[in-house]
């Protein structure tokens, strides 16, 4: 049952994708360059961090 609502839940989420992406492409194309250089750096932070806590425990 629990399923049943993750995917009920999911489904909109999955249709109104395409509509959301469209809108914000048309809306701002430097702020998509702003996010995807932010993403870029969050996630080099994270796998740096990660990897700095896997070496400095040994």
């Amino acid at each position: 049952m629990g399923i049943w609502k993750m995917r009920n839940s999911l489904v909109p989420f999955i249709v109104l994708q395409p509509y959301v992406v469209d809108a914000e492409r048309k809306r701002k194309r430097r702020s998509d360059v702003m996010t995807a250089i932010i993403l870029s750096v969050f996630m080099l932070g994270i796998m740096f961090g990660v990897m700095y806590k896997a070496f400095s425990t040994n």
